[in-house]
């Protein structure tokens, strides 16, 4: 089953700094919509050019692991996320860091009833994707990665939402799946 592109609602997500919702919070989303294939951006350089680039080009429920010692989902399903990455030379101008982070941490999984769904990071997520198709944790300027994220879940729908440290005060992304 691949995520739809339709947009979600927006409700807000707490701000930059704030500390992670715990698993059963309601969550506030004050993320951008985005579509699963679309292009996003970040950290924009005073010319006007993003630092980092990314898409999320898949979002697999129930996705195949592709690990020889995999497990089974813990929490009933694996969402498998394909992500694309590519910071720009700008990254150390508008960033201050030589690379880009991408952390599961990162990422929160919203279910249908709102709530959010925290610690997706079970041993059957990490488990999941070799290591030669998972995303690497840095990516550096100039290069263009395409990895996966697997995230141990209880729902089958829902929303996939993205907030870096690098995003804008506020910001980041949204995807229904």
């Amino acid at each position: 089953e691949t995520a739809s592109s339709s947009p979600s609602p927006t409700t807000p997500i707490p701000t930059a700094g704030a500390a992670p919702p715990e698993s059963g919070d309601a969550i506030r989303r004050d993320t951008q919509a985005t579509q699963v294939g679309e292009t996003a951006s970040a950290a924009v350089s005073s010319e006007g050019v993003p630092a980092v680039e990314f898409v999320v080009e898949e979002i697999a429920v129930d996705g195949e692991c592709t690990s020889a010692s995999a497990l089974p989902p813990e929490r009933g399903h694996m969402l498998v996320v394909s992500l694309t990455m590519t910071p720009s030379a700008e990254l150390v101008d508008v960033t201050l860091t030589p690379t880009v982070d991408v952390s599961r941490r990162d990422f929160r999984i919203v279910g249908p009833d709102g709530l959010v769904e925290a610690d997706n990071g079970t041993m059957a997520a990490f488990s999941c994707v070799d290591e030669s198709d998972a995303m690497p944790f840095e990516v550096s300027p100039g290069q263009t990665v395409t990895g996966k994220i697997a995230f141990d879940t209880a729902h089958t729908s829902g929303v996939l939402v993205y907030r870096p440290w690098w995003a804008e005060p506020g910001g980041g992304w949204e995807w229904q799946f």
